[in-house]
């Protein structure tokens, strides 16, 4: 099995802009029941990519995308709401709701969106050649390829369907939107990762506080998990926290799976772990006024969002939801990886202060960058 490792969307477009071919893999999940092979099947997607400059040769991984400074378009809806069904999966009634969908804008997400394109072209042109080279099953020939990123508005749109999508900020140029999905099912007490929590773990921008060494220097970057109305966030209420102009200060993202069904071929965007700095505005009319705190916490981490570390993967399991997600803070300017996240189940004896809004986490910073 290919280990998991991060890796961010600026270090895997770079390799695989240059070696599409030796970069993406696909290998076919055969079924168990070989009469679904025409109705439906799925493809494990993997990465073979240089994680260190020091590596001789590629390695195989199942990646964890990182990427920095999102812009949600399209908030998750209310899963109660008749109205917005169309904005959940899982509609069968006899099935617990588990995923809520939101799209970013493909202007405001960094190398991500080049990233994607680059995926999807070289997955669309991929799989009539493995079907004619037995690579996979028949059942995959002359299916509909589904776009993971949206040029345009649809039927639902009413008097703007066909229209392209707007820039959040400068509405004289077109947009793209990038479909997330957020995946609120639980991971199998069997899992090595996560074991027992939500698959994809959101945190809030605005308990951001810095842990540091006992010389004083910064060692990483916490936040708390996000919690709408003293509540743990959750299906019903994620709705409340990301909304339209919501800003993504990190965000780690899967799309390990392909799979065709009779709606055709498709690969889920899902988030593992978001930052989220919550922002109740429909569109950007102008530049939030928080930004200034986004461009001075990528400063304290050493400049770009794409600085980078060593990859680690921790080896203890995790068996409480955790109170605390931390980003080492590095200045290492290398591009194969970015910081890595990780969780703990405890944040005591620190001796920063934590911070509940934007004002504060502007003034720690002030006097850390001083």
């Amino acid at each position: 099995m290919a280990p998991i490792r991060r890796i961010t969307a600026k270090s895997l477009y770079e390799q695989a802009s240059k070696d599409p071919a030796g970069v993406f893999k696909y290998e076919e999940i055969k079924p168990k029941d070989s009469k679904t092979t025409w109705r439906s099947g799925y493809m494990k997607n993997k990465f073979g990519v240089m994680m260190s400059p020091t590596d001789e040769k590629p390695i195989e991984i199942n990646a964890i995308i990182e990427n920095t400074d999102f812009r949600v378009v399209s908030p998750p809806s209310d899963p109660n709401d008749e109205k917005s069904m169309h904005c959940t999966f899982n509609k069968d009634n006899e099935k617990p709701k588990t995923e809520l969908r939101i799209s970013i804008s493909g202007n405001h997400s960094g190398h991500y969106v080049d990233l994607i394109r680059l995926f999807q072209k070289e997955r669309d042109e991929r799989i009539p050649k493995m079907v004619a080279d037995k690579l996979l099953s028949i059942g995959w020939k002359n299916q509909k390829n589904n776009s993971m990123i949206k040029e345009e508005y649809g039927e639902h749109a009413k008097d703007r369907a066909g229209q392209h999508y707007k820039d959040p900020q400068d509405p004289t140029k077109d947009d793209v939107r990038i479909p997330l999905i957020l995946d609120f099912s639980i991971n199998a007490q069997n899992s090595k990762e996560n074991k027992g929590l939500p698959k994809t773990l959101i945190y809030d921008a605005r308990t951001f506080r810095v842990i540091k060494d006992e010389k004083g220097e910064p060692l990483r970057i916490e936040y708390d998990l996000a919690m709408v109305e003293g509540q743990p966030i959750n299906m019903n209420n994620c709705y409340k926290f990301i909304t339209n102009g919501s800003e993504f200060i990190e965000c780690d993202i899967s799309i390990d799976t392909t799979s065709k069904s009779g709606q055709g071929i498709s690969t889920k965007q899902v988030v593992k772990r978001v930052v989220v700095n919550p922002k109740e505005q429909t569109y950007f009319t102008e530049a939030p006024k928080n930004l200034d705190m986004l461009s001075r916490l990528q400063k304290l981490r050493g400049g770009s969002s794409t600085t980078t570390s060593v990859p680690a993967v921790s080896s203890a399991p995790i068996t409480s939801v955790p109170a605390v997600s931390s980003a080492p803070i590095t200045s290492d300017s290398t591009n194969v990886m970015s910081s890595v996240s990780s969780v703990t189940s405890n944040n005591t004896n620190n001796t920063t202060m934590t911070t509940n809004n934007i004002d504060s986490i502007n003034n720690l910073l002030s006097g850390l960058n001083a």
